[in-house]
């Protein structure tokens, strides 16, 4: 799975994928091979172009204190130029879908939460064992079946906002239970002893909801920011 295709024509057996599958010997300078009964007929170099916004949104992602990685099954050089290119210092070429998948879970194990971004249709099974999980718009059906969230326009800056918004969404749903807290500790023992008439705690408990769906609503600023 995720190496290669393979059909017999004329009684022979043609395969198209990487050297592994192929049976021939790894070159760097390329990543795909054709072989008809295990004999080398072409070999090519097929990469994707960087997407234009992918450097500068790795950086803000890295510079909020997040790590990045790179897991491709590509094998060839073009791997160490990508992550030059994005000043990606952490990643892994050749994978298979499940060494992918044991590289995150093995971060996991080590107390990391991990976001995966994908487009293929290998990284399906990756995608469920992460902790969430982004299908960019333009990939396949099957990944973005199996992610948690899809990027409909394709903009890689889509990402950083997520993570901004996430943070800010704990922040503020760890502020409304601080709050609610202190106010029922408050205002329970409070009513129940009967210093404070029954309609001043039930108009208090409703400030203090309206409150908390106050603070909630900002939330709604952060897709204009």
């Amino acid at each position: 799975i995720g190496q290669g295709v393979s059909a017999m024509y004329r009684s022979k057996r043609l395969k198209i994928g990487s050297a592994k599958f192929c049976a021939v010997e790894n070159q760097n300078e390329f990543n795909v091979f054709i072989t008809y009964a295990d004999k080398l007929v072409a070999k090519l170099n097929i990469t994707d172009s960087i997407k234009s916004d992918a450097k500068e949104t790795i950086s803000r992602i890295q510079s909020s204190g997040l790590e990045c990685s790179m897991l491709t099954g590509d094998s060839s050089d073009q791997v160490e130029a990508v992550s030059a290119q994005l000043n990606l210092s952490n990643y892994k070429k050749s994978c298979t879908p499940e060494q992918k998948a044991k590289y995150i879970q093995e971060r996991q194990m080590s107390g990391k939460s991990i976001m995966m971004i994908g487009d293929g249709i290998n990284d399906a099974p990756v995608f469920a064992a992460s902790d969430v999980s982004i299908a960019m718009g333009s990939g396949s059906d099957i990944s973005k079946f199996t992610a948690d969230i899809i990027i409909l326009k394709n903009n890689l800056d889509a990402v950083l906002k997520l993570v901004i918004a996430s943070k800010q969404t704990i922040k503020t749903i760890k502020n409304n239970l601080y709050w609610s807290l202190v106010y029922n500790a408050v205002i329970l023992p409070v009513a129940m002893l009967g210093y404070v008439a029954p309609y001043v705690a039930v108009i208090g408990m409703s400030a203090s909801s309206i409150w908390v769906v106050t603070n909630s609503l900002k939330l709604l600023k952060i897709k204009n920011s």
